[in-house]
């Protein structure tokens, strides 16, 4: 039980840091201004928690067979599925996130922007994708520590994540696609 309540901590560590680079990243994009060290210092932080996560979470489900357990939380199935899926496609969607401001910079000086609306779609997805995941495990990581623990309570915090889950992703896409939008288009 101590690795589990070490890889919530770590989950929600990584929220955080996940959480403070969206919100630097949509503070660029809204304000016109790239600011390399506080993206790159909340992405950095953010990749330390997620890979510790990613590697204990992987253990704990394979070998430890703690993800086959449906006794655990309820509605399990569908909510641990979400998770996973949307971690796995968040991986894949990685490394052209990572090089995001390199294609806009050459799109930029290129003029090239022919692949303009693609990128703001991949975009609008990886951000779906790991608010998603943030918002589906929030309550999980709640109830590893014993802070929630009746249905009712389940069912309210996951309404108040998703909410503020929904909040935040409307916000991040719409800076996305305004400043891209006013860089490439006028």
């Amino acid at each position: 039980m101590r690795l589990k309540k070490a890889n919530a901590c770590l989950s929600i560590l990584s929220m955080i840091c996940l959480l403070a680079h969206i919100a630097t990243c949509v503070y660029s994009y809204i304000a016109f201004i790239y600011m390399p060290g506080p993206i790159r210092a909340t992405a950095d932080s953010a990749a330390v928690f997620i890979t510790v996560h990613a590697f204990i979470s992987l253990y704990l489900v394979f070998c430890r067979g703690d993800g086959f357990r449906i006794d655990r939380y309820p509605r399990q199935n569908i909510r641990t599925h979400i998770q996973r899926i949307a971690a796995l496609a968040i991986l894949l969607m990685l490394i052209p996130h990572f090089k995001a401001f390199g294609i806009l910079m050459y799109m930029q000086t290129t003029g090239q922007a022919d692949n303009l609306k693609l990128f703001m779609l991949s975009e609008a997805v990886f951000y779906a994708l790991v608010i998603l995941h943030i918002a589906v495990s929030f309550s999980k990581a709640l109830i590893t520590f014993g802070v929630i623990t009746s249905e009712q309570a389940i069912k309210k915090t996951d309404r108040i994540v998703y909410v503020i889950a929904i909040i935040i992703y409307i916000i991040a896409v719409y800076s996305i696609l305004k400043t891209q939008t006013l860089m490439f288009i006028g």
